[in-house]
């Protein structure tokens, strides 16, 4: 009798998981899970400006170097491919300091540097996202316009705090 109890809610525990199994499964399939990026904290600095926007994946766009410097074009890592989004809609935008950027109309993201190697200040994570978006869909896009503080310098910067579909 007790190994038969013992049976019996040992095999609802088994249904119970494969139908939660089998749902997922399900949502999977139907589109219903939605690649999304988010940055929790931002590296030590100002946040200057934070812009909360409803835009649109353009495309991929590869920009050569500008030949701003005397490294270039040899020497720089400048250029690359961007993700290019066009704003559509501001949910919010406050501006900290007189050198925050005003509204945008678009925004770019580097992906690839010009050899093909991975842009250093774009995670791994973020150019997923960006890679499972089609052109012309619509997104939501925030991003802080930072001046950045290192060892090295100090420099302003543009993070995408989030992307979602």
């Amino acid at each position: 009798n007790l190994t038969f109890k013992t049976y019996v809610n040992d095999s609802k525990v088994a249904m119970k998981h494969l139908f939660a199994f089998l749902i997922l499964g399900a949502l999977c399939f139907t589109g219903c899970i939605a690649v999304s990026y988010q940055q929790l904290q931002l590296p030590e600095g100002v946040t200057l400006a934070q812009h909360q926007t409803v835009a649109q994946y353009d495309q991929l766009v590869e920009e050569p170097c500008r030949h701003m410097t005397a490294q270039c074009p040899d020497a720089c890592d400048h250029g690359g491919v961007y993700a290019v989004f066009s704003i559509k809609e501001y949910m919010d935008y406050q501006q900290f300091s007189r050198e925050g950027e005003e509204r945008q109309k678009t925004f770019a993201v580097r992906l690839w540097m010009r050899d093909g190697t991975p842009a250093p200040e774009t995670s791994k994570a973020l150019r997923y996202t960006i890679g499972e978006l089609d052109a012309g869909q619509t997104v939501t896009l925030h991003w802080a316009h930072f001046y950045r503080i290192t060892e090295s310098g100090n420099f302003p910067e543009r993070i995408v705090t989030l992307l979602a579909e």
